[in-house]
């Protein structure tokens, strides 16, 4: 984002992910930077867009963020991966990025939109409910003659939190130009997913 002419903060706080601490959910002290774009790798090198926070319950914290890079001039997205011990001190995993739409499933790589575009953001991850690994939920777009047929929630299963294996879209409403930023929860004996919907792209048939 950018920030406004008036901001006394520094520049670098339009590019990096922010990190605050709290102990009552309500008054937040800021952090040094979680991470900032890596000037070596031209798939990440610009601002890291939203994802989730996971813990193995092991003492492992596992960062799932948004990749954008300078090679698509940020228009493809990856999934990518940072690594923490005490959720202070992050490190990128060394094999990013760790999703990229299996074309099996979704537009990906091999069949881009327009401006060299590959939706691939915002995952989240739980628990599996029937106790085999892991499960993540990340905004995809599937082909069709139709902007609103195209986007979806993709879904992928993982036992380990760092290789994942995607399956057919979790949620595919074909009705909105994008869905995007979903969140995914267990509440008195059933799982709900809530998300943003846009029309920024323009829609036929809302």
């Amino acid at each position: 984002q950018n920030l406004s002419k008036d901001s006394q903060r520094p520049a670098e706080d339009a590019f990096c992910m922010g990190h605050a601490t709290s102990t009552d959910l309500l008054h937040w002290t800021e952090q040094p930077y979680a991470f900032c774009p890596n000037p070596d790798d031209p798939r990440d090198d610009l601002t890291a867009w939203s994802g989730c926070v996971h813990t193995d319950g092991k003492g492992k914290f596992y960062f799932y963020y948004t990749m954008r890079g300078s090679d698509t001039n940020g228009y493809s997205q990856r999934i990518g991966l940072m690594l923490s011990d005490d959720l202070y001190t992050w490190t990128r995993y060394e094999n990013n990025p760790i999703i990229i739409p299996d074309p099996r499933y979704y537009l990906s790589y091999e069949t881009m939109l327009p401006k060299n575009t590959v939706d691939c953001r915002d995952m989240v991850v739980v628990d599996d409910p029937d106790g085999n690994g892991y499960v993540g939920i990340f905004a995809a777009r599937v082909p069709g003659k139709e902007q609103a047929q195209t986007s979806v929630f993709g879904a992928a299963r993982s036992q380990d939190l760092i290789h994942w294996e995607q399956l057919p879209p979790a949620f595919a409403p074909e009705k909105y130009a994008d869905i995007e930023f979903p969140d995914v929860y267990y509440l008195d004996g059933r799982w709900y997913l809530t998300c943003l919907t846009g029309n920024r792209y323009g829609n036929r048939g809302t």
